[in-house]
């Protein structure tokens, strides 16, 4: 499988669409052997569509990591049949489960618990450092602005989610917005919500990230091009062939913007497709990056 496939499609939607969408120029992606501040500024800008590197943890340590997160089976849990995502399972929680509603049961619990779990996940892989741990010190080391969890209301996010999806399973579309699940002043200044991946395994086929660069500028539009079949995905067959195709192998670490769509086609084989995860709420070149899950 080769690090990385970038093809240059413009597509066609299958259909009329009936809400707004905007196609933006096509940006490079960025492969690199280490974290800058130019470039992840070039992506939350919108002049790259997202940075890729390969070997940035050792194959060895992957393994390792991703056997001590699976002994932890009290600490994951699976969605739930009919939401379209019933191969993937996670470690930790997500902001968007509070789904604009602050005082949602959800969204209590995943502020109440966010302390608890920041602790577990990271006593889970004692004595190692936690992926997401190292991406936020090298990001606070460079960024002009440095790198902070994000708090709402003085309340700590969690930071640092996983995901193993099965064969068989892959993500629908669908874009990440903080503002959107959470409006709240806190949200409200991002600019731009950027996603980071590193992965610790891989199927043995699919897998693969697919990304695209198209703005979809509001949430009714977005509810407008929803899936018939997962309710937080977007209808593919809606939208133009992805811009860009990324095939992951194991250690590697990717940032792309999490405003816009993206995708996770389908694990086939051997294997499982396993990551941790997090976001990073950019608010301008000179503030500091938000960081949580």
């Amino acid at each position: 499988m080769s690090a990385l496939a970038v093809p240059r499609v413009t597509g066609t939607p299958a259909r009329p669409l009936r809400a707004t969408i905007t196609r933006l120029r096509t940006p490079p992606v960025l492969e690199r052997t280490e974290l800058s501040a130019t470039d992840l500024l070039a992506v939350a800008e919108g002049d790259a569509l997202a940075i890729v590197i390969p070997g940035y943890m050792l194959r060895e340590q992957c393994e390792a990591l991703a056997a001590q997160l699976l002994a932890a089976e009290d600490l994951w849990t699976r969605y739930p049949a009919g939401t379209g995502a019933e191969h993937i399972g996670t470690l930790g929680t997500a902001l968007y489960s509070c789904v604009g509603e602050e005082f949602s049961d959800d969204c209590q619990d995943y502020f109440d618990g966010a302390p608890a779990r920041n602790r577990q996940l990271r006593k889970a892989v004692v004595p190692c450092i936690f992926p997401a741990d190292r991406v936020r010190i090298e990001l606070d080391n460079e960024w002009p602005g440095g790198a902070k969890l994000l708090r709402v209301a003085g309340r700590p996010a969690f930071f640092g989610l996983c995901r193993c999806v099965e064969s068989g399973g892959g993500i629908e579309v669908h874009t990440d917005r903080a503002d959107w699940d959470l409006p709240c002043p806190e949200t409200a200044p991002f600019q731009a919500q950027l996603f980071m991946n590193i992965y610790l395994s891989q199927a043995e086929q699919g897998g693969d990230l697919e990304l695209w660069d198209i703005e979809i500028p509001g949430k009714a539009d977005y509810d407008a091009l929803r899936s018939p079949i997962a309710s937080f995905a977007l209808d593919r067959t809606r939208l133009p062939a992805p811009t860009a195709t990324v095939c992951v192998a194991p250690g590697t670490l990717v940032i792309a913007n999490a405003s816009k769509p993206h995708a996770v086609t389908a694990c086939v084989g051997a294997g499982r497709r396993m990551s941790v995860s997090g976001f990073l709420g950019y608010c301008g070149p000179h503030e500091y990056l938000r960081v949580f899950s």
